[in-house]
């Protein structure tokens, strides 16, 4: 019992840390919003179905290949790393434009939806906490043998 107390505690941790600290999904929810309201929903519904992805991940075990296939792993992190390189190199390159008036540039429910989608998959954040949820669960599975 106190071993399975020591793990929540563990995974808690994880999530606060995870929480507390924002991230790429704060900034694509924020910059969604900015455009419209309903960009700012659909890229919630985005990252929704994201959280709800890595939960099916980490339920079928794909989260313990990645802890155990480093390669693999480190496959996964640079392509969110470059994801997030490329986004934050155009947010470089576009930053003396001016504004585009918010009428003038409203975004498609779907092209919202599909942002938060991707930009939830390739965080970072989301991988680590996805893989520390599996190695928890390995180490747990494994103590009861």
């Amino acid at each position: 019992m106190p071993d399975e107390i020591h793990i929540l505690l563990v995974l808690a941790g994880a999530l606060l840390l995870s929480v507390a600290s924002p991230g790429p999904n704060f900034a694509i929810v924020t910059s969604s919003a900015m455009v419209s309201r309903r960009a700012g929903v659909m890229t919630r519904l985005g990252l929704a179905a994201a959280s709800g992805t890595w939960a099916v991940i980490a339920v079928t075990g794909v989260g313990l290949l990645l802890s155990h296939v480093l390669w693999l792993d480190v496959v996964v992190r640079l392509v969110g790393a470059g994801y997030l390189i490329l986004v934050g190199a155009r947010m470089i390159r576009h930053a003396r434009r001016p504004l585009i008036l918010q009428t003038e540039r409203l975004e498609s429910g779907w092209l919202a939806m599909k942002k938060g989608y991707v930009v939830s998959m390739t965080n970072p954040k989301s991988i680590a906490f996805l893989l520390c949820i599996a190695e928890l669960h390995h180490r747990a599975t494994r103590q009861r043998r």
